[in-house]
């Protein structure tokens, strides 16, 4: 292989590394532009919850919860902080044993199938095609889609008119500035807002506290040589002003 043809190949290896880099490149770019605006819709969705009245943490444990693979881990922390809380004295006695899964099997799983409904999750159940577990998880899931499907129009709809009327108090609570009122909130003449300025403007000057003029400078005293024909000076004075005229020239 000659040196060109070495170079050639070295060359086009090259731009193939190049090639797939930035073919690389450019998904990561377009997965960060997804990453992004989804992070926005999320902090948007979030702002709304908490306008509904759900603190942002309670959905993101109740997640937490729905996801997690063994459930008795989550109940266990819940204990653990239960225990603290009444250490601590913020709640009253606190029995660890009424958290404690009790529930009989089949409606534990009929309430497994109900959250999965809820949470729009697939409808598998995960047991046994038609055994027990599975016909409970199944009707637990139809009770969940028709709960939420019943009732989320409804709850949307006063949501929506909770937060406008949330709005509306707001601006009643901070109140709007008057239409004829001045920055001070005193009242001011005139319809228009040019008339209502000039009035503004002629309280503000008619309050305003008067300015006394100042006394007139004084005049210069002249001399009397000033006042005298050229030709009836005397040498001396003429000498004067020959020397006051070469000042100013």
């Amino acid at each position: 292989m000659t040196k060109t043809a070495e170079a050639g190949d070295n060359i086009k290896a090259e731009n193939e590394r190049k090639s797939l880099f930035f073919h690389h490149l450019r998904k990561r770019i377009g997965w960060n532009g997804d990453i992004k605006e989804a992070q926005e819709s999320k902090k948007l969705d979030g702002k709304i919850a908490q306008a509904d009245g759900y603190a942002l943490d309670d959905l993101d444990k109740a997640i937490q919860a729905i996801e997690a693979e063994d459930k008795s881990k989550i109940t266990d922390s819940y204990i653990r902080h239960g225990e603290i809380l009444e250490w601590l004295g913020l709640v009253p006695s606190f029995e660890p044993d009424m958290f404690r899964d009790r529930m009989p099997a089949v409606e534990r799983r009929e309430k497994q199938g109900e959250l999965a409904g809820l949470a729009n999750k697939p409808r598998e159940s995960g047991f046994a095609k038609g055994g027990d577990d599975d016909q409970a998880w199944l009707r637990g899931f139809d009770r969940g889609q028709a709960t939420f499907n019943q009732n989320i129009g409804p709850a949307m709809e006063r949501a929506e008119q909770s937060r406008q009327k949330g709005k509306t108090e707001l601006i009643k609570t901070r109140g709007r500035p008057k239409k004829n009122a001045s920055a001070a909130g005193q009242p001011i003449e005139g319809e228009t807002p040019d008339e209502a300025k000039a009035a503004e403007k002629a309280q503000t000057t008619q309050a305003a506290a008067p300015v006394a003029p100042k006394p007139p400078k004084p005049a210069k005293a002249k001399s009397p040589e000033a006042d005298k024909p050229e030709e009836e000076l005397t040498n001396a004075e003429r000498e004067t002003l020959a020397q006051a005229r070469a000042m100013f020239n």
